[in-house]
């Protein structure tokens, strides 16, 4: 329901703050998959923030990994 919210506006960027935290494993392949066919299909942009890097790695074209108040790229 909360991606069909912020999909009604049709925005050109989604935030995703831990979107698939907590979720039983089956369900999180469900939304990521759901997530990148979004972005495939409508052209939408999306900033995931998350602790778990090997599904960040998975969905994100580039992962950027804060340190040091920076923000530096993380090997694929």
């Amino acid at each position: 329901m909360g991606i069909a919210r912020a999909l009604a506006i049709r925005p050109e960027l989604l935030v995703l703050d831990e979107p698939t935290s907590a979720l039983d494993p089956s369900v999180r392949a469900g939304i990521l998959n759901l997530l990148m066919d979004l972005q495939d299909t409508l052209g939408i942009a999306s900033l995931s923030i998350s602790h778990d890097l090997p599904t960040v790695r998975h969905v994100c074209d580039r992962v950027l990994t804060p340190r040091d108040g920076r923000l530096l790229p993380s090997a694929r």
